[in-house]
């Protein structure tokens, strides 16, 4: 099977239990919702975003993927942060739902990885282009057929 096959966009669904949790039908893949491994994560920028499933059969499922500049933090220490710009929306505060690109990046592989910056996710991000920005996501691993 290729990826073609994996990631058929369905723009019915609604979390039924024949898509994946963006839409993305993955009844081919994903044999119900038996969840594996859970993974929660912020990857600053020059860190790389790795899924991985480790058991045969599993695959990665993104369930949520934000990337911007949200708050003060391991990537965005609060020293870092320019106060007189502090209520700039687009200097702090600012981030974009990045899960379908995510999606179609990771679910339904055994792993992936995302290298940050993301030029995918840089395009969409309604924060200033020149500014450090980080990577939010959660994936689950749930069995194959």
């Amino acid at each position: 099977m290729n990826i073609d096959q994996e990631h058929r966009l369905d723009t019915t669904c609604k979390f039924g239990p024949d898509c994946c949790r963006t839409c993305f039908r993955c009844d081919d893949v994903i044999g119900g919702n038996d969840v594996i491994k859970y993974d929660d994560s912020i990857h600053c920028d020059f860190e790389m975003f790795q899924a991985r499933c480790a058991a045969r059969h599993e695959v990665v499922v993104m369930v949520a993927a934000s990337y911007g500049r949200q708050e003060t933090g391991r990537c965005l220490p609060p020293d870092s942060v320019i106060e007189s710009l502090r209520h700039d929306s687009q200097y702090f505060g600012c981030s974009a739902n990045v899960l379908r690109i995510a999606d179609r990046k990771c679910s339904g592989l055994p792993r992936c990885d995302i290298a940050i910056p993301d030029s995918d996710f840089e395009r969409i991000t309604p924060c200033y282009k020149d500014s450090r920005k980080y990577l939010e996501a959660k994936y689950e691993c749930v069995k194959g057929k």
